[in-house]
């Protein structure tokens, strides 16, 4: 028998061959690159795979250093309120190698981190016996106000194209271009060089121009026409003005040349129940300018209704109904069908199967959605200018006919929604409450559904400001 001893060294290599000292070793870089062979020939799949969403994560991530750097040096030298226009765009397309869709989001990106508009936006009231113009970036407009026994003009900021014929189009709210009457009353003005400043009486438009948008006014033809920031589109002398009361209609909001959802401030005169001129507000372009979504307006519409759906339908199991629990015959013998009771579902009084029971219709929806729908709905309405800010709500009556006189002076208006900051004043409750086409909420009960239903929103500057503040408040997780 063979040693132990033998056997172990036969695992090892045979004893009885003498290790030949001139057998060359294998390469251990040949070795390696064998196996790196086999690696790749069965494992390609997965490394090709690795590599693709290697290049989506590199694709999805920050734009090249060269082209933020381009981006950076344009910001910080030509920057002016509140974005570059399509023409600059394109040419920063160019020199950067981006897309338009890269650069607006860069721009969309640096502001939410750097700029506030709505603190350094300017507007102000001022002296119609002697106007002064405050020539920058921006257009500074004097509106002389024939009904105005004070003698002050409204300022509007907004830019134009320089053309040798120089016809410009403004944009108004209804509350405000009531108080000048019609459009007529603005006349035309046409001025050969940009510097002038000649004063003419009232009504007159005096401007001073620069920038790169334009809203001409077609020779004999009188029309408003709005600019992006603006709230309004008005087409006054014509009746085919009408806005959408409904943002689930497949209506046109704005005409085709204006775009919303673009984060811009919007500027929006502010009056009173008696159209009093109260200066102009600044309307955060986060709340008020956001896209259109319908999708969102649905599901923020479907929790809210089925969060306030009661739940409280409830039926009786056949151990909740009233009768007897004893068996109604014998089991057999009868011929007719054993039965145990008289109280289920196939008999009259009975039970009923499968009946709704007391429950919550509540469904889940994050809260940054039920946030985004109810900007949304700001956004359309001030879109369609059926945003309407007032200096206060308080009124001098609890009549009735004072809101009811202030109704009839509103054009295309079926329902109005009355928006306060605070509690709700009770002179404004009492002279409301009997109107159904008119309803008081304060700023913390404003919600998607009550905007759709009401195709006019009047808020105060105090409810704007704490709707603000809400949506700017960080949501807790």
């Amino acid at each position: 028998m063979p040693s132990a001893s033998s056997d172990a060294i036969d695992r090892n290599g045979s004893s009885e061959e003498d290790f030949d000292v001139n057998i060359d070793f294998i390469d251990p870089q040949a070795e390696d690159q064998e196996l790196k062979g086999q690696l790749l020939r069965r494992y390609s799949g997965c490394l090709s795979s690795l590599k693709q969403e290697f290049m989506k994560k590199r694709k999805k991530g920050k734009l090249p250093k060269e082209a933020r750097q381009q981006l950076l040096d344009w910001w910080s030298k030509h920057y002016k309120w509140p974005y570059p226009s399509e023409s600059q765009k394109l040419a920063l397309a160019e020199s950067t190698g981006l897309d338009s869709k890269q650069i607006n989001n860069w721009f969309i990106n640096q502001r939410k981190r750097h700029w506030k508009p709505s603190e350094d936006m300017q507007f102000m009231v001022m002296d119609a016996t002697q106007p002064q113009y405050y020539i920058d970036s921006t257009v500074m407009v004097a509106v002389n106000s024939p009904s105005s026994s004070d003698g002050l003009v409204s300022i509007i900021q907004f830019r134009t194209l320089k053309t040798s014929k120089f016809y410009m189009a403004l944009t108004f709210s209804r509350r405000l271009l009531r108080r000048f009457g019609s459009f007529s009353a603005f006349g035309r003005y046409e001025s050969p060089s940009l510097t002038s400043r000649s004063i003419r009486s009232p009504p007159d438009l005096y401007v001073a121009c620069s920038g790169d948008n334009l809203f001409p006014l077609k020779s004999g033809l009188s029309f408003l026409a709005s600019r992006k920031f603006s709230t309004t589109i008005l087409t006054p002398d014509s009746s085919e003005g009408a806005f959408p009361s409904d943002l689930l209609l497949k209506k046109t909001v704005l005409t085709p040349d204006i775009t919303i959802g673009l984060h811009q401030d919007l500027v929006i005169p502010v009056t009173n129940f008696f159209n009093e001129d109260k200066g102009f507000m600044v309307l955060a372009g986060d709340v008020f300018d956001v896209p259109i979504r319908k999708d969102i307006i649905h599901r923020v519409v479907r929790w809210q209704l089925a969060k306030r759906q009661q739940g409280t339908h409830s039926t009786k199991t056949i151990s909740e109904v009233s009768g007897t629990g004893k068996k109604p015959w014998r089991q057999k013998g009868t011929g007719r069908a054993r039965h145990g009771t008289l109280r289920g579902p196939q008999f009259r009084g009975g039970a009923t199967m499968h009946g709704p029971k007391p429950r919550s219709h509540a469904i889940k929806l994050n809260k940054k959605v039920r946030r985004l729908g109810l900007k949304i709905a700001l956004s359309a309405r001030a879109a369609e200018g059926k945003l309407l800010v007032f200096e206060d709500l308080e009124v001098p009556s609890h009549k009735t006919k004072f809101i009811v006189n202030y109704y009839n002076q509103m054009e295309n208006t079926k329902k109005v929604l009355l928006c306060d900051g605070g509690c709700i004043h009770e002179k404004l409750k009492l002279a409301a409450q009997n109107l159904h086409y008119v309803n008081v909420l304060p700023s913390v009960g404003l919600n998607v559904y009550s905007i759709l239903q009401h195709d006019t929103l009047v808020m105060s500057r105090d409810a704007v400001n704490k709707i603000v503040d809400r949506m700017h408040t960080p949501i807790n997780r």
